[in-house]
Parts: structure tokens; C-alpha cells; sequence
């Protein structure tokens, strides 16, 4: 793998996975797993916590300073961590009969 400087967000395999990730969360909300009613309540959590990796990915990119940088990747990351939980909410409270998790645990 080349070490060549990444010139946009879009250049980070990073950002790539969690826009992918982002685009497979709509889908299972949307159109696989989660009834409509449920569209305000675990779907709503679990679409903005998606789209909110991918955000502050690329805002921490923009940063100039490491610390900026840091701190960006590191709330990234935090809404990461959520995501294994919420489908295991829907799935417990039968909302959801076949919600994957999306990130593995």
C-alpha cells in the first residue's frame, strides 16, 4: 500500500468504509428491517449515529491542527461504539424480527 498524503476526505479508506456503512444502515432502516412506526425511535438513533462517523470524519480531515484532528476521529469513534447496541434494543423490544448488527462486536 502506497504511503501517499491523502488530498481529500474521500482519499481516506476510512471515510470510504463509513460512507459504505452509512449507506448500508439506510437501507436495513429503511428497507429491510425496522417497521415504519419505529421510524422516529432506534432507526432515527441509528441513521444519525451512521451518518455522524462519516461527518466528523471528514471534518476532522479538514483540521489543520493534530489536537483538532484527534478530537474529530476520536467523537467519530465514539458513535461507533454505539452502534452494536442499537439493533440489539430493536431486536430485544421485537421491533425488529431480522435486524443485523452492523458493525461486528
Amino acid at each position: 500500500m502506497d504511503n501517499v498524503a491523502a488530498k481529500s476526505f474521500r482519499d481516506l479508506i476510512v471515510w470510504q468504509k463509513a460512507h459504505t456503512f452509512v449507506l448500508n444502515v439506510y437501507r436495513v432502516c429503511v428497507s429491510e428491517g425496522f417497521p415504519a412506526d419505529e421510524r422516529y425511535g432506534v432507526t432515527s438513533q441509528l441513521r444519525r449515529a451512521a451518518v455522524s462517523i462519516a461527518a466528523n470524519i471528514v471534518e476532522g480531515f479538514r483540521k489543520r491542527g493534530p489536537a483538532d484532528k484527534l478530537r474529530f476521529f476520536n467523537i467519530a469513534q465514539g458513535f461507533g461504539g454505539r452502534m452494536p447496541l442499537l439493533p440489539r434494543i430493536g431486536s430485544r423490544f421485537e421491533v425488529c424480527g431480522h435486524c443485523p448488527t452492523p458493525i461486528p462486536t
